[in-house]
């Protein structure tokens, strides 16, 4: 529950609910919303969300467009179902069989115990905002070479995005970004956004903070969320100078079992294993 002044000039009218379970490392967005201007107190509901220790509200809107203009909430309570608290409850313990040996309904399965697969990325499937000729690389296993943004300065923040184009849906679990050291030529904050045709509108699912000059970076996907289509987007302030570009040396994609894009993968895998031995009698 958001209470807010009328001012339009210190409020918000579109806001998106975050949460973290690794001490605000890395911040999930399970909602974007748009309120009702004219409306004080808005009830926003959060669906189906994993639970998590911190939670906050983000401000997205353009209210304040003027240097004296501020956001000034005037409160915000949180509410919690009963379901909620017995699944967070039962988070303590590591995997999902162990859970279910207790009475009671869904129990969630804990991010340790999640199973997650590295997926096997094809170059061909590797897509970006430029630079398709060098956008196989990002797959190509090497640190000695890289993809480089027709991006730059401060072109790069919004603009510039890796990502990979699935045959079906897939739920990703963990994102790894390979980058280089130098602070002018990589990332220090992205967003990951999905869609399923080139039709949609990119939906965030999260936003990241990565460690500063950091080579390998995991990002972990708690919501299972589905989609054909993955990247990740440039969000940092790195890149100043007309010079300055994003140059990521690597991607590495792990999805959940469940994934339809993984059934899909291993059905081939079956199918190829059993054309093989039928020939071979």
């Amino acid at each position: 529950m958001l209470n807010q002044p009328a001012n339009v000039a210190y409020r918000q009218d579109l806001v998106s609910i975050e949460s973290s379970v690794d001490e605000g490392q890395n911040w999930i967005q399970h909602i974007l919303v748009e309120l009702d201007k004219s409306d004080r107190l808005s009830c926003i509901d959060v669906p189906s969300p994993r639970p998590a220790k911190l939670w906050r509200v983000v401000a997205r809107g353009y209210n304040a467009s003027a240097e004296e203009r501020a956001w000034t909430p005037i409160g915000v309570d949180f509410f919690v179902t009963l379901e909620s608290s017995l699944q967070q409850s039962r988070m303590r313990f590591e995997t999902e069989a162990e859970a279910r040996t207790l009475p009671g309904s869904r129990v969630p399965v804990p991010p340790s115990a999640e199973k997650l697969v590295p997926a096997t990325l094809r170059a061909d499937h590797v897509i970006g905002s430029s630079t398709p000729e060098r956008l196989g690389l990002l797959v190509d296993g090497s640190l000695e070479t890289f993809w480089v943004s027709g991006e730059s300065g401060q072109s790069v923040r919004d603009h510039a995005w890796i990502g990979y184009q699935f045959a079906a849906p897939a739920s990703v679990g963990e994102i790894v970004l390979l980058q280089t050291n130098v602070h002018e030529y990589r990332q220090d904050k992205v967003a990951v956004e999905t869609r399923n045709s080139p039709d949609e509108d990119w939906c965030r699912i999260a936003d990241f903070d990565l460690v500063a000059g950091a080579v390998e970076s995991k990002m972990r996907i708690f919501s299972p969320h589905q989609a054909t289509t993955w990247r990740i987007v440039a969000c940092g302030e790195n890149a100043t100078a007309p010079s300055h570009r994003w140059t990521p040396l690597g991607i590495g994609l792990k999805l959940r079992e469940e994934s339809p894009a993984l059934k899909t993968r291993l059905a081939r895998a079956v199918g190829a294993m059993r054309r093989g031995m039928s020939h071979s009698f």
